[in-house]
């Protein structure tokens, strides 16, 4: 899961503020685009297409609100979202750290593994799965009690608990 920062006075923002409720939901769709697949603040021109339809159908007009605005620049394969990486990280760094997450995941798993007893660590992996049955546990397995000619007949009120739950 990746995260986009925002200034907490984003909207309130001179290039932001003017901007029409389309051409803001483009650009709030672009920038969640950008944190989420970290380009460090790059929209290509197929990606445009995409979130232009993701923005309520926005258009081309919209597009060039966004570039007249001062908060899209235009480069040779799409746009760039200005200042974008004065507020969110580099790719770069998002990499490395999620590299040094999961490599401390690894080795507090392993640790945990290494310190259960040898009699837990089957349990480790998650819980046992249970054989399915409809016998309730309190109630006994078999018909007789163990002795010759008797038999064991539950009372009716407790078959009838037993088959309501």
């Amino acid at each position: 899961m990746s995260w986009l920062r925002i200034d907490d006075g984003f909207v309130e923002h001179e290039r932001i503020d003017p901007l029409t409720d389309r051409s803001f939901r483009l650009h709030v769709a672009a920038l969640c685009h950008c944190a989420r697949n970290l380009t460090d603040g790059h929209i290509s021109d197929k990606n445009v297409k995409v979130l232009r339809v993701r923005a309520n159908n926005a258009t081309a007009k919209h597009v060039a609100e966004l570039v007249d605005a001062g908060v899209w620049v235009p480069v040779e394969d799409g746009y760039v979202i200005r200042d974008y990486l004065d507020y969110n990280p580099p790719a770069d760094k998002v990499r490395e750290e999620r590299r040094r997450a999961a490599e401390r995941m690894r080795s507090v798993r392993a640790n945990v593994r290494a310190n259960v007893p040898e009699n837990v660590q089957a349990n480790v992996r998650g819980p046992r799965p249970v054989p399915f049955n409809n016998t309730p546990s309190f109630l006994p397995t078999s018909t007789t009690d163990g002795k010759e000619g008797r038999s064991y007949t539950p009372p009716d009120n407790l078959l009838k608990e037993v088959d309501a739950a």
